[in-house]
């Protein structure tokens, strides 16, 4: 009717609870209408918004696309993401609701007239029949990386992109390919569209794009963008400030000079801003949430436990856990001076590394036991220039020196193991038995590995010893300093940890006699 036409064509919040209820369940958060404000820029602007996970950041900006393109208020639009397919997800979406959603079908009468799942692009013809009007429009899914100047439908360029799934897990961890998105939306995907560019994630990591794109923002200054993260945005108020030239509480606004890498770029200078929703906000008067209307004080609890703290910094509130300060040295407490009474399970395990210098990774041993809550850091070796049979021998000494040390294990990834192999053989025939110990790949990076060691750190369940071995000194900092400088001593003491945790079910390394030990070569695994 012209009625819902007239009270759907402007407000987003009734035009979804009118069409799209499947998405409008529940109240709407305040920030919502930021992204309606975004989406709605009327000139070209790049938009960096930080936003919790699961607070409908991306089904929010498809309803405002959806409501402005049946109203004919957008002819042609880019979708942006780090890989094809994840843009392409956007388009599929869209093409499900104007075929199959009834509610849209009986304002709107929608023909597909192009549908190209591989190359990432719709395009369709809307009736709208409260008024007989007809346009169309046509959306086009992009990849990172891939040219976006010079895109044209009809006699249009793209008068918007929505840039999401931009980053993963892997490349947010890496300074240069976050600096390299960076560039790209700057001098690639900016010039080549009209209108706004709202990109949606999360902050994350200070090492990611994002992170990257918001101190670009505040001239490079760390303090300054850590303090405006630690403040967070106040959601609802992007409109508000729409007039204003000066920078205000959470909308940065700023033009700088970029050079083209290409002649006949149009992008000369870069207009952009930067928002950062925070899940939960400490104030004075108590927590606030981002969203109360949908998700309850427990929900935001739940997920800080379950993501561990520096996640949840990083992913949720968008500020992510300062280098060197991923493990605080409160965590570890005063160290124990003995072992607690009871059946305990110990483990070791080697991280080689052949190199001899002073620059080369450290050759690291990490010697843990455990009572199935804490996780003890017994001793270590941390060496740089020592040859590894030194480390086999510290090894050998080890199983001596710990009756209750069964079994241990070394990374035997890259081609290491055969090496290693006849190193073990050749201690074995000094020694005159074999090591319980068995080679293994570590699965996954070093970094995820490590960092997964922060929710047990930071329950206070890694201790080490209070008097501290010049060698387990080494690894307590490698651990602290974490992810500056070396970080073989961690990854050594993650792959004790975890190992040790599965190995009280099954001992078949060895068995003693007396005071005497004697090893089965037969259970021996390599």
């Amino acid at each position: 009717s012209r009625d819902r036409h007239r009270l759907t064509r402007t407000d987003t919040d009734v035009f979804g609870r009118t069409y799209l209820p499947h998405y409008f369940e529940n109240v709407s958060a305040a920030f919502h209408t930021d992204i309606d404000e975004m989406l709605g820029w009327p000139s070209r602007h790049l938009f960096v918004v930080h936003g919790p996970r699961e607070h409908a950041k991306s089904s929010r900006a498809r309803a405002r696309l959806l409501q402005r393109l049946l109203g004919g208020e957008i002819r042609y639009w880019l979708f942006c993401s780090e890989h094809l397919n994840l843009a392409t997800r956007h388009l599929e979406a869209f093409k499900a609701e104007l075929t199959d959603n009834r509610r849209i079908g009986t304002d709107y009468a929608c023909n597909v007239l192009k549908w190209d799942e591989t190359g990432g692009t719709l395009r369709v013809r809307v009736k709208v029949r409260a008024t007989g009007k007809t346009h169309t429009f046509q959306l086009e899914a992009i990849s990172y990386g891939r040219p976006a100047k010079g895109r044209l439908y009809m006699s249009r360029r793209p008068e918007g992109c929505l840039v999401d799934d931009f980053e993963n897990t892997r490349t947010s961890r890496n300074e240069r390919i976050g600096w390299e998105k960076l560039i790209w939306l700057k001098q690639e995907l900016y010039p080549a569209v009209t209108g706004p560019i709202l990109w949606l994630g999360n902050t994350g990591h200070e090492a990611s794009a994002m992170y990257q794109a918001m101190l670009d923002l505040h001239g490079g200054d760390d303090d300054a963008l850590r303090a405006f993260l630690r403040a967070g945005s106040v959601p609802g108020t992007v409109g508000a400030r729409a007039e204003r030239s000066e920078p205000s509480n959470g909308l940065e606004r700023v033009e700088e000079d970029v050079e083209p890498q290409e002649p006949d770029s149009d992008a000369g200078q870069v207009e952009m801003s930067c928002c950062s929703y925070r899940a939960d906000t400490v104030t004075a008067a108590g927590t606030v949430y981002l969203w109360p209307e949908r998700f309850p004080p427990s929900w935001y609890a739940s997920m800080r436990a379950t993501m561990n703290d520096a996640l949840y910094e990083g992913e949720m509130n968008g500020f992510p856990i300062r280098v060197g300060r991923y493990f605080k040295a409160e965590w570890f407490g005063d160290g124990f001076d003995e072992l607690p009474s009871g059946e305990m399970s110990w483990y070791l395990w080697l991280d080689p590394a052949f190199g001899k210098t002073e620059s080369a990774c450290y050759k690291a041993i990490a010697l843990v036991a455990t009572d199935r809550h804490t996780h003890f850091v017994v001793d270590a070796w941390m060496r740089q220039t020592d040859p590894l049979s030194d480390a086999i021998d510290w090894m050998y000494d080890a199983f001596e020196r710990y009756p209750d040390l069964l079994s241990g294990g070394y990374e035997n990834d890259f081609g290491q193991d055969n090496r290693l192999e006849r190193d073990f053989q050749d201690a074995e025939e000094r020694r005159g038995y074999p090591l319980p110990v068995s080679g293994q790949p570590n699965k996954g990076r070093d970094k995820a590995r490590i960092e997964s060691l922060q929710p047990l750190a930071s329950t206070g369940r890694i201790r080490f010893p209070r008097r501290m071995k010049p060698d387990v000194k080494t690894l307590y900092n490698q651990l602290l300093s974490y992810p500056d400088g070396f970080v073989d001593g961690p990854d050594a003491l993650e792959s004790a940890i975890n190992r040790n945790r599965v190995t009280a079910a099954s001992r078949p390394y060895y068995k003693s006699v007396g005071s005497q030990r004697r090893y089965a070569t037969a259970h021996v695994r390599r």
